[in-house]
C-alpha cells in the first residue's frame, strides 16, 4: 500500500445518492482506492490540463448547454443553474443508458459545479490506464472524477438525484480532509 496518495474515487461508486439524507452508517457515495486499487495505476500523475484537454471539456459542455432554455441561460453560471440543467435532461430522459457520451457530458457539467466550490480546479489524471480530466482539491491528494459519476449509475438502472449527488461528494470532500487520510 501507498500511504503518499489517497484517492477519492467518486467514479467507481457503490452505492447510489438517491435518497435526501443517508444514515450515519449507511454506506457513503464514494470509493476509496490507493493506487494500484480500483482501476487507479501504481504510476500516475496529476497535470494541469493541456489546450486539447480544455477543447474536449468545452465540446462536451456543448453538447449538453444545447438544451438550455432561455429561462435557464440566465442562472446556469451557479451551482443550482448548472445543477437544475442536469436534473431536468435526466427527469425527462433524454439519454438512456447507451448513451454514455452525453452521459458523460452530464457529468462535466456537474463537475464544472463541483468546480465553483473554493479550491477546487479540473486537472489531468494521467496513468497506465490513459488520461482522464478529473477535480482536485488544491494542495491535497483528493481528487474526483465527476464525469462518469452519472453515466455509472445510469448504466447500473439507478436513479440519479443531482442534487443529493452533489452533496453528498461535498460532504465526503469535508470528511475526508476532516479525518486527515489524504496528502
Amino acid at each position: 500500500m501507498h500511504p503518499i496518495f489517497l484517492f477519492v474515487v467518486l467514479a467507481l461508486l457503490t452505492a447510489v445518492a438517491a435518497a435526501p439524507a443517508l444514515p450515519a452508517d449507511e454506506e457513503t457515495d464514494a470509493e476509496f482506492a490507493e493506487p494500484g486499487e480500483g482501476g487507479i495505476g501504481t504510476d500516475f500523475s496529476v497535470l494541469p490540463l493541456t489546450r486539447e484537454d480544455e477543447v474536449s471539456l468545452q465540446a462536451q459542455r456543448a453538447v449538453i448547454e444545447q438544451y438550455l432554455t432561455d429561462a435557464e441561460r440566465k442562472n446556469y453560471e451557479s451551482v443550482d443553474g448548472k445543477l437544475e440543467l442536469i436534473r431536468r435532461l435526466l427527469e425527462k430522459g433524454m439519454f438512456s443508458s447507451q448513451d454514455v457520451w452525453e452521459l458523460q457530458c452530464l457529468g462535466v457539467i456537474l463537475g464544472d459545479a463541483i468546480a465553483m466550490n473554493p479550491d477546487m480546479a479540473w486537472v489531468a489524471f494521467e496513468d497506465e490506464y490513459g488520461r482522464d480530466a478529473a477535480l482536485q482539491l488544491a494542495d491535497t491528494s483528493i481528487v474526483l472524477f465527476p464525469i462518469t459519476m452519472i453515466s455509472k449509475r445510469i448504466e447500473r438502472g439507478e436513479e440519479v438525484d443531482v442534487h443529493v449527488l452533489y452533496e453528498v461528494v461535498l460532504e465526503e470532500v469535508g470528511r475526508v480532509l476532516a479525518s486527515g487520510e489524504y496528502q
